[in-house]
């Protein structure tokens, strides 16, 4: 098991980029009974692996050893949203110091990597090129189709009229789909589900933070309400749920990028979202951590210190609402930073990278349904 947590820490330790946070994180290893804990401090940007704390841990982190074996053997895919981790997983303390923590282990596979040489190359001018987002009523499937091609980011209205909840309020969303179990509960001293109805509760009685589900996975009871046009359901990942309260100019979800072709359906409220293409990368800076999905040391590209990050400075952004009954198209790695106008409800889901070969231009056996 000590030498689980050595490399789990030599992950994070290679991993680790700037933050304000601070503390101690207590590990601990179950195996059959036999427990084994160490702790991992992070002080100024740095990290330390020692069998004593120096202080209370701030956040103890307990799992199966069988279960952080599962993680390091899957690190292309690792994310801490996925409810089948959640459940594995105790963690009573800070969130935020843990989140940081197990968040400096991801890896993308090579295959990424060459994705985004291969889509930097094709974008190598787009910075300039590129000036607006285009909104597109009814398109057609092949314009869809050349448009994802071309990595050109794109709003399509009139796609979503057949969805029964375009009109309806967080309070209807909350009468049909209440008892739906939304995630796992995380809080110290509680067990069990949020359910949707718990957590629209949440948004409509904040006093000014901003509340959201952060990309969590749509409840499968809600899948069939929620299908998106053009491709079958097995095109895409599991689809994700967007919810919450108006964010104002703070985020609702950090600047970051999404290593496939993603789709968002705007179902209540509008969202502003600012992109910026993918050979912009070197402007933004990225953090070297990261799997399906990439962020940066810059998390709100409103009001950015140049001074601290001079870098952006150079950045060019477009900017898009997208409102109501409107889905918009992110190519794979464009850069995206999301505020939310109202109180908002959206739904996502990336196109599988397998399905994305069958489906692209070129391709004689495509076959798509609507």
């Amino acid at each position: 098991m000590q030498d689980l947590i050595k490399k789990l820490f030599s992950l994070m330790q290679d991993g680790v980029c700037q933050t304000a946070l601070s503390g101690v994180c207590e590990v601990t290893l179950d195996n059959n009974g036999d427990r084994v804990s160490a702790f991992i401090e992070l002080n100024n940007n740095k990290l330390k692996l020692v069998e004593e704390a120096s202080q209370k841990p701030d956040v103890v982190v307990s799992m199966k050893q069988e279960t952080l074996a599962g993680v390091l053997e899957n690190l292309d895919r690792f994310d801490l949203r996925d409810p089948k981790f959640l459940m594995q997983v105790s963690v009573e303390g800070d969130l935020a110091l843990a989140g940081y923590l197990f968040n400096l282990i991801k890896r993308p596979s090579e295959k990424v990597y060459e994705l985004i040489r291969n889509t930097e190359e094709k974008c190598h001018d787009y910075k300039d090129s590129v000036t607006e987002i285009r909104r597109i009523h009814k398109p057609s499937k092949e314009e869809v189709l050349n448009l994802i091609d071309e990595s050109m980011p794109f709003v399509m209205t009139g796609v979503l009229d057949d969805w029964e909840f375009l009109s309806s309020t967080m309070d209807e969303i909350k009468k049909k789909f209440g008892d739906t179990r939304l995630r796992p509960v995380l809080e110290k001293g509680k067990e069990g589900f949020e359910t949707m109805g718990d957590f629209i509760e949440k948004v409509e009685n904040t006093t000014g933070d901003i509340v959201y589900t952060g990309g969590c996975d749509l409840p499968p009871a809600m899948w069939s309400k929620f299908r998106l046009p053009f491709f079958s359901p097995e095109t895409f990942t599991t689809p994700q749920i967007w919810m919450g309260s108006k964010s104002g100019d703070n985020p609702c979800t950090a600047l970051h990028r999404d290593c496939c072709n993603g789709m968002l359906a705007n179902i209540l409220g509008r969202k502003k979202m600012i992109l910026f293409s993918p050979e912009q990368t070197e402007y933004l800076y990225a953090l070297k951590a990261f799997n399906t999905f990439q962020t940066c040391e810059i998390k709100n590209v409103i009001g950015v210190d140049t001074n601290e990050f001079p870098a952006f400075a150079k950045a060019r952004a477009l900017e898009v609402i997208v409102g109501p009954g409107e889905l918009l198209v992110i190519p794979a790695f464009w850069w995206h930073c999301v505020y939310a106008v109202d109180n908002v409800f959206s739904v996502s889901a990336g196109m599988q990278w397998d399905a994305w070969e069958e489906l692209k231009p070129g391709n004689e056996t495509v076959s798509l349904t609507i």
